[in-house]
């Protein structure tokens, strides 16, 4: 199946596209599911502040242990509930009056000066979290306290992979959370960013019968493909890795790529989960979950189980993650200086790039631009 073409006269129409919302500049916070911290940073002794989609916001875990996020700022008089405060008996303490807030936000006590029975009525905002895949996923939509869907990776078959690993991310100055989502749509960039050889496409990028945007590849990497030395370069001829590349936007910062080598290289199965998570500052996190398919059974498999507690494929993830996450570091220089477009002008052979705008709409707020506040629409 070859790559989906767009005549020349669809271009004039792309650039009047760009008076309808789709080919406005994406909101800075998508709706969606994202994880901002890892599990670990969330203590059972003390709170966890965060900025999270323009506000600061507190985690910790409660009696259950359970992780709850709210937000930081104390109903009552303003205090930051995480700079101070205390958690004491799964509960959130204010460092200004003593007011006790659990992981619904009520307030439930006062260790001093004020009646406990008259301070009921406070409540903190409250942000629906989960604990899933090392990592502390915080709900963004119209109501943050009511999730629309479920986490995405919920619905993905965990059976016979390795529990997935993940990292501190990487930082990218001037990252839309979009942005790597629309990489799917964006053949051309496997080439010329990422320097793969694109072998055949297996279907070309679009939207899926699941509702995912989707595309899948056959493509070739070569050891020494992004030097500038053309003696480097020769080496790709010698050492090169052919794999299929299943790859998946499941909400506006969550990205699944499935890469299988071929049966001479043995079959191994890769799942990168690519999670971006916006930062105060206009930039964002960019964060790697990698697992591998568990497939060695053999004597030699079973006997580094036992000696080292972990089998080849969990030996090998933290070395697939380490090449994951480098290998973004080519698409964050594009990133950090690269700039939205109303009026792009797509080549042939781009229109899912358009198809992606449309797309990715659902996951923008209501007021989030509109086609009448468009100029020349």
């Amino acid at each position: 199946m070859t790559q989906r073409m767009i005549p020349p006269s669809a271009l004039t129409r792309a650039r009047h596209a760009a008076k309808r919302r789709h080919m406005r500049a994406p909101p800075p916070h998508p709706y969606g599911w994202y994880a901002p911290l890892r599990a670990h940073e969330v203590r059972a002794d003390a709170p966890t502040s965060l900025e999270f989609m323009g506000r600061s916001l507190v985690a910790f875990r409660d009696a259950a242990g359970r992780v709850r996020v709210l937000d930081a700022v104390c109903p009552h008089f303003g205090a930051h509930l995480g700079h101070g405060g205390e958690v004491r008996d799964g509960c959130i303490r204010c460092p200004y009056h003593k007011l006790d807030f659990d992981g619904d936000g009520r307030c439930v006590g006062a260790a001093a000066h004020y009646d406990p029975a008259r301070v009921r009525h406070l409540r903190a905002g409250v942000w629906a979290s989960e604990e899933r895949y090392g990592l502390v996923w915080v709900w963004h939509g119209r109501d943050p306290s009511t999730p629309e869907r479920p986490i995405a990776l919920d619905a993905l078959d965990w059976e016979g992979w390795t529990d997935p690993i993940t990292h501190d991310g990487l930082t990218v100055a001037n990252l839309s959370p979009l942005w790597l989502a629309e990489n799917i749509a964006d053949l051309a960039h496997l080439r010329t960013v990422h320097c793969w050889d694109l072998d055949r496409v297996v279907t070309p990028p679009g939207v899926a019968p699941d509702g995912t945007f989707h595309v899948a590849v056959d493509v070739r990497w070569r050891l020494g493909a992004r030097s500038r030395d053309p003696r480097v370069q020769r080496l790709g001829t010698l050492v090169n890795s052919p794999f299929h590349l299943d790859v998946r936007a499941h909400d506006a910062g969550i990205v699944v790529a499935h890469a299988t080598l071929t049966e001479a290289q043995g079959a191994l199965a890769l799942r990168n989960v690519v999670l971006v998570c916006p930062l105060p500052d206009g930039g964002a996190r960019l964060r790697v979950l990698v697992s591998v398919r568990r497939q060695w059974r053999g004597a030699a498999a079973q006997a580094l189980r036992r000696v080292t507690g972990k089998g080849p494929e969990e030996l090998l993830a933290p070395l697939f993650l380490a090449i994951g996450v480098s290998d973004f570091h080519s698409d964050a220089q594009v990133w950090e200086r690269r700039r939205h477009l109303d009026n792009p002008v797509p080549l042939q052979g781009e229109g899912a790039l358009l198809e992606f705008r449309r797309w990715s709409l659902q996951f923008w707020p209501a007021d989030h631009e509109s086609d009448e506040s468009a100029p020349g629409a």
